[in-house]
């Protein structure tokens, strides 16, 4: 049996490794990086040398300006596009949006946060510490009258939500507990108990037909996404996998409309859709029915 020819090296480099080695299909030659390079050494003399890259890359800059809003905590914009409310230092500020003026609508010696507006542009709803419990309270766009307190709960209330019809507000109270507060009754109920991940709770997203509530839960470690049918207090799962899915963003019919701005159904309505992210290895976006299959 002949004995397999000895084996004898090619490069005789002193310092630098040999990494990604490629072997030319025609010719006598391999490829490799080396040193933060690409270099080809003939495997018939072993000579090695270095291959020059130009590789001209064409830049763009994004049309990105920055905005000084330190004392800023949030804002929202109300749902007719006219006003702005923001929490500046604890305090809630409500501008026009064409800059006529700026009114500080709380001017309490409490913090206020979490805020969202109803669908008419007329109120708003918040959360205040006042008296060192976090509640919802709710006052008029304009200012004029004093905040009105709408829950009394020792436990922490956050991320109220109006839903587009006004009929509901929706929220977070403690650690597990998602509820209705119907603010023409003044009537609050449980929805559902579930692991919202505390005061980490992601923001409540209404359907447009203020039928469903897209949230997100925690399941086996990880966070996935629910449709919730506030009728029937059913769930309905949309996510079940070994991501983390959040951002949810409930789409019902057209989008955007006029409609669908004001807090209407549209008139041409489709089924509900929800679309959120997924954090893998990269960001992705996906969608699905609250009854059907995936959108691609």
């Amino acid at each position: 049996m002949t004995a397999p020819p000895a084996l004898r090296p090619l490069t005789r480099f002193q310092e630098k490794d040999v990494l990604w080695l490629s072997l030319a299909a025609a010719a006598p030659v391999a490829v490799f990086e080396r040193d933060f390079g690409l270099w080809v050494t003939d495997l018939k003399t072993g000579e090695s040398r270095a291959v020059s890259v130009d590789a001209p890359a064409e830049t763009k800059d994004n049309r990105v300006f920055f905005v000084e809003d330190g004392p800023v905590s949030e804002y929202r914009v109300s749902p007719d596009g006219k006003k702005v409310a923001a929490v500046v230092r604890g305090d809630i500020f409500v501008l026009s949006s064409d800059g006529g003026y700026a009114r500080n609508i709380t001017q309490t010696p409490w913090r206020e946060r979490d805020l969202d507006w109803d669908p008419e542009s007329t109120k708003l709803v918040y959360v205040s510490d006042e008296g060192a419990r976090t509640n919802l309270h709710t006052i008029p766009a304009l200012g004029g009258d004093k905040p009105r307190r709408i829950t009394d709960n020792d436990e922490d209330e956050f991320r109220p939500k109006y839903s587009p019809d006004g009929k509901w507000i929706a929220y977070y109270r403690g650690k597990r507990q998602l509820r209705l507060y119907d603010p023409l009754n003044d009537r609050d109920i449980l929805l559902t108990e579930d692991d919202f991940n505390g005061r980490g709770g992601q923001e409540l997203v209404w359907s447009a037909d203020s039928r469903f509530l897209a949230v997100v839960a925690r399941y086996n470690s990880n966070m996935d996404i629910f449709a919730l049918d506030i009728q029937s207090k059913e769930k309905i799962r949309l996510t079940n996998t070994a991501y983390d899915e959040r951002d949810p963003l409930r789409i019902c019919g057209q989008a955007g409309g006029a409609d669908h701005q004001r807090g209407h159904p549209p008139k041409n309505k489709i089924a509900n859709v929800v679309f959120w992210g997924r954090f893998t290895t990269k960001r992705e976006c996906h969608g699905k029915r609250t009854r059907g299959s995936d959108i691609p």
